[in-house]
Order: C-alpha cells, then structure tokens, then sequence
C-alpha cells in the first residue's frame, strides 16, 4: 500500500501542476504489481552527486546559488497554490538539475495538501527524511510550509560547507551538520573557517554572510520566526542581480574570468584578501588564476608580512620598495626586488595549488528520462500513508 500511495501522489501532483522548477512527468505505466514513471530527462542528475561525490566536478559558487534560487521558487510556488502543497521530503538527493543547471524539484511521493482557511496545520504520520526534517514536525505530527522552509535551510547549509547533513564520518560533535554549524554562521570569524574551501575566490563576504544569515534563519527552532520561501526568493534573487551580474549556465559559466574593473572582479579580489585595510596596493604581478582575476602577495606567502609601500634611494635613483613582493633580498644595502624572469610571472594560486578544471560533462541523447520508481532508503521515515 505505501508504493502505491507514493506513486499515486506523484501522479495527482505533477499531473496537476506545472512550472519550470518541477519536474515534468512524461508518463507512467500501471500494469499488475508493477508501476514505471517517466520523468522528462534531467542530464546532469541531483544536487547530491555534484555536492558529495568526488568523482563530479565541484559546484562554483554561482551556480549553487542559482540552483538554491531555482528550488526556492519551486518551493514558493507550491506553497502559494489555491490548495497549498507541503513538499514534506526536501533534500539534496531530491533536486535533479537539467543540462543548462536549473535546479527542479522531483519525487512527490511524500507531498501533502497543506492547510486551508483558519487552519493552522494540518496533523500526520512523521514522515521523511532524517537531518532535514523539521523538529516541531517530528514531535507533535503538525505540518506547515515551514516544515519545508526547515528543510530548504538543511541543503543551503550543506551547499555553503559542503558536508551532508548527517555525515558519521566526522567527530561525534559534528555528526549533525545544523546542530555543529548553525551557532557559527552569525559568528563572521568562525563563518568562513568553515565555508567549503573548493570554493574559496569565488564569492565576497558580503554575499556570504547573507547566505549564511538566510540559512540560520530558515532554520529556527521557533517555525514561526521562519521566513516564508516568497521571501528566500526575494532575499537570493536581490543578491544574484545586485551589479547586473548575468547568471552562468553551467560551472564552466561560472569560473569565467569577470571584467577587469568590475564590481564582480573588485569583490573577488576583496574576498582573497588583497585589500589591507585603507592601503591601495600596486597592481604588480597580477594572473588570472583558474578564472579569477588574482593580485599576488608573494610577501605574504614566505612569511614577510609587510604591507607598507615605501620608496628608498638606491644609486642615486627612486626605487619603490614593495615590501609585500616575494624574493626581496639585501643586497650591499640596497632593496632588490626579485622578479624572475618576468614581473608577471605565474607563480599559481596563494595558497599555493593549482585546480584543475571542471570535467567535460558527456552529451547525452535521450530526451525522456525512465525511473523505475526505487525503494526509499533506510534513512527515510516511512511509517504509512498520511
């Protein structure tokens, strides 16, 4: 009976709605004990392969972003339906993302009619998955869009650290990612010790904090000091467009070099650390280092740790002392600045390794996509039908 109950409401649900961050369902075939579902064809497949496995190339910062917006209006589309539809399973595995990255909700198996008029929940069997369900659902049966406002912030956290919400492979403290994670993300000097660090250069800040805010806040113990996911939009689409940036369409879009002189360019070049303070330093030695126009503080890198620009006579002649440059020496008394045999000599990233680039993501044909509809993992709580 639960099989059928799941298939059934994959039908009812994809059947009756349609929008461009859920899933098309082609058709299905009911035949004895068997039942087959054919989703349209989604050719780069979930959001947990790209975050979790090794063996697929890292997610860069905009296109996570882009997918989360992606989902966030699924999310905000359903709630918003004459008869609300509480989504009641987000989570990584369930966000399958098509050839041009946009991120689509699938399997409604779970997916509940939400409350009507003074309703203010609607109560049923726990059902989902653990580490992204919501607490107050877990303890009282009461399910509300903010159940699913929970689950979002659970897989904004994981996009942001890269970690699965529920990973034993770590200490026991940081078995659970939001109990671990969550007290860190208002704290601006714990917050970027923790970010996923394949994405460092890739973000400001600025952006970061806010995302890091709209997690935290998506993940309230209090449902009602939750935002609504009209909001999570609103909050992701003004920081995706803030500076006419153009949203990429795959991770190649998104390592793409900016314009020299723009506002993209100047926050990536804040973000890695080359603003000291109020000091304007000199534009020497400047790479564009895996799709990241990057300044190198060379000083930095052997310890010297001097920040000043300062000029000294050598000669008889004015030479400006970059006392953050790498190779200076004493030389008789004078200051030598060591450039190699070019001043734009490609030394690599700061941090001294090179990245390699994404990988060729192979075509594929086929324009349907058949699932023959799987048992759920052990992981999901399943007790029956609603």
């Amino acid at each position: 009976m639960g099989f059928l109950f799941v298939c059934q409401a994959e039908v009812n649900y994809l059947g009756q709605f349609s929008h461009p961050n859920l899933v098309k369902l082609i058709g299905y075939c009911c035949e004895d004990e068997h039942r087959l579902l054919v989703y349209e064809y989604m050719a780069c497949g979930s959001l947990e392969k790209h975050l979790f496995r090794r063996s697929c190339a890292t997610l860069p910062w905009l296109t996570r972003m882009k997918i989360a917006l992606d989902t966030a209006k699924g999310l905000a589309f359903l709630h918003g339906a004459e008869r609300p539809i509480i989504y009641r399973d987000f989570k990584a595995s369930n966000i399958l993302i098509d050839a041009e990255y946009t991120g689509k909700l699938s399997d409604f198996g779970l997916a509940k009619e939400g409350p009507m008029g003074e309703q203010t929940h609607v109560s049923t069997r726990v059902m989902g998955t653990y580490g992204y369900t919501a607490p107050e659902y877990i303890l009282t049966g009461h399910l509300t869009s903010k159940s699913d406002v929970y689950g979002f912030g659970v897989v904004l956290l994981e996009m942001l650290i890269g970690r699965k919400a529920m990973d034993h492979s770590k200490r026991s403290r940081q078995h659970d990612l939001v109990k671990w994670a969550r007290p860190l993300l208002v704290r601006s000097s714990k917050l970027l010790k923790i970010i996923d660090p394949r994405l460092e250069g890739q973000y400001s800040n600025k952006d970061v904090e806010r995302v890091a805010r709209l997690s935290y806040d998506c993940l309230n113990q209090n449902p009602k000091m939750r935002p609504v996911m009209s909001e999570v939009v609103h909050i992701l689409q003004a920081m995706l467009r803030k500076d006419e940036t153009i949203l990429p369409h795959s991770p190649e879009a998104a390592l793409a070099p900016p314009e020299v002189g723009s506002a993209v360019e100047e926050e990536q070049r804040e973000a890695v650390g080359h603003r000291k303070g109020d000091v304007a330093l000199p534009q020497v030695g400047k790479e564009d280092v895996d799709g990241s126009a990057v300044e190198e503080e060379k000083g930095e890198a052997v310890g010297h740790g001097k920040s000043e620009v300062g000029k000294e006579a050598v000669g008889g002649f004015g030479v400006e002392e970059q006392r953050a440059a790498v190779g200076k020496e004493t030389v008789d008394g004078a200051a030598v600045e060591e450039q190699g045999e070019a001043v734009g000599q490609f030394k690599g990233d700061d941090d001294g390794h090179r990245h390699r680039p994404p990988r060729q993501r192979t075509e594929m044909n086929s324009n349907v996509h058949c699932i023959n509809f799987p048992k759920r993992s052990k992981s999901s709580i399943v007790e029956g039908a609603a």
